[in-house]
């Protein structure tokens, strides 16, 4: 990443999805995949004229999954890429002079230095997928239902609990709900210190 000529535009360009408000994304992630979207419009144009109706319930998670790892991806690359500027070029022309390759330099320079960094990411990118919220419930029907139960998460799950339009409401459970939130997010912590934990590199 040192040597990528225009990499503060190509740092502008990933993180562009981020900037955006989650809900307006997830509106231009369900028109991109209508029966007359864009996906289906370049199908039609490479000679794939049978598609699969993307937003069934059968292929609806895999659509909202794509559409959250392009709405995400931008953040974390933009902590990867600030983190790395921060290595000093001079740990990898003396990597080079010792003649490692691209491998052996993100093996044994890069990857011990980001090892924090990445951690963190891992936390904050597995307590998003478990609150993430108005991208879910943009895909509900026009009439204000609730999205398919295959694609739903604790905060959809407290969302239908307390607030849903069918059955009771069960304030209860939807607190219950946060609560194991609070849980999984504190054991997801502790697993990801565990597993990058090593020796501390400095620079």
């Amino acid at each position: 990443m040192h040597e990528m000529s225009g990499r503060k535009y190509v740092r502008m360009i990933i993180s562009f999805p981020s900037l955006v408000p989650g809900i307006a994304v997830s509106i231009l992630w369900g028109y991109v995949f209508v029966a007359d979207g864009l996906i289906n419009a370049l199908l039609r144009d490479v000679g794939v004229h049978s598609h699969p109706a993307w937003l069934d319930t059968d292929n609806l998670f895999r659509v909202i999954m794509l559409g959250m790892i392009w709405l995400g991806t931008g953040t974390y690359t933009v902590i990867f890429m600030a983190a790395v500027d921060r290595i000093p070029s001079d740990l990898y022309d003396a990597a080079g002079l010792a003649g490692a390759t691209p491998f052996q330099r993100f093996r044994y320079v890069t990857f011990p230095l980001l090892r924090d960094v990445i951690g963190v990411c891992s936390v904050l990118w597995c307590v998003s997928a478990l609150k993430a919220f108005e991208f879910l419930l943009t895909f509900g029907s026009s009439q204000g239902s609730l999205p398919p139960q295959n694609v739903w998460n604790f905060a959809l799950y407290s969302y239908a609990q307390s607030f849903g339009n069918e059955g009771a409401q069960s304030f209860g459970i939807a607190a219950a709900s946060g609560v194991i939130v609070l849980l999984c997010t504190a054991m997801l912590m502790v697993l990801a210190r565990r597993v990058l934990r090593g020796e501390r590199v400095t620079y």
